[in-house]
């Protein structure tokens, strides 16, 4: 597909910047005179108050449209910046774009003032993004916690099931150190460790009342979801639920099973 903002159409007075995130596929964007070839994750920004073409090809992006005076807060020249190749491996970009997952999913764009959060969080991010800024290191800034928040809690919510998954690997995946990562999950009341066994344990609940898994014994469970040790695993099932993975399976209709280990 190919998209057009002709001369004619800047005429709206729409000054905003649009980011631009290529997905899966190649996208081409032309503006003042220039052209440039996006591969999948990468970026660059635009100018709406400028004729443009964005064109995308087998693939899919991303198009986010961002008030001038907000950037122009955050970045001097924000104009000279247009037409910049942001690669993938661009930290703040990738924050970006973790952070926008978690906001949407989540859908904390429904009360208003998480959304007055995320919108400041997202500009910040993208200012970040399109301004050739230093690494980011292990800061303090708000939208940086937040978006550091977010990739970590998405990392653990696709890896929880991971026998012995640490702190070390998830920080070491994130670029932060064990220290700050834990800083990160106590901000918002909890600790890794907690965080991961709660994934756990929802999930062995789940599973222990799906007539489909009717069959499984309970210590497959228990590995399944990411427990090595099976009594450690009924140890804290029944601090969390108050019964037994037994008890859950027999509530649940399934007595036949209740007996099994």
């Amino acid at each position: 597909m190919c998209f057009k903002r002709l001369r004619a159409s800047v005429a709206d007075g729409d000054d905003s910047i649009g980011l631009i995130v290529c997905l899966p596929g190649k996208t081409r964007l032309s503006q003042r005179g220039r052209d440039i070839e996006l591969c999948a994750g990468d970026a660059t920004s635009i100018l709406h108050s400028e004729p443009a073409t964005v064109t995308y090809i087998d693939g899919m992006l991303l198009g986010l449209a961002v008030p001038r005076e907000a950037l122009a807060q955050r970045v001097a020249d924000i104009e000279s910046l247009a037409m910049r190749p942001i690669p993938q491996r661009n930290e703040p970009l990738r924050l970006l774009m973790a952070y926008l997952k978690s906001a949407f999913k989540e859908g904390a764009l429904a009360a208003p003032k998480l959304r007055d959060a995320i919108v400041a969080h997202t500009c910040d991010l993208v200012a970040l993004a399109v301004s050739e800024c230093a690494p980011l290191g292990e800061s303090d800034a708000s939208a940086i916690v937040a978006a550091r928040h977010s990739a970590v809690l998405d990392y653990i919510a696709a890896h929880f099931q991971k026998p012995g998954l640490s702190v070390e690997e998830v920080a070491h995946r994130q670029g932060i150190s064990p220290r700050y990562l834990q800083r990160l999950m106590a901000s918002s009341g909890s600790s890794f460790t907690g965080h991961v066994n709660e994934l756990r344990l929802q999930l062995a609940f789940k599973l222990l009342t799906e007539a489909r898994v009717s069959a499984q014994l309970i210590s497959d469970i228990a590995l399944e979801v990411g427990f090595s040790d099976f009594s450690h695993f009924n140890r804290l099932f029944r601090a969390r639920f108050d019964d037994s993975p037994r008890g859950v399976r027999y509530a649940s209709g399934d007595p036949g099973r209740a007996t099994c280990p």
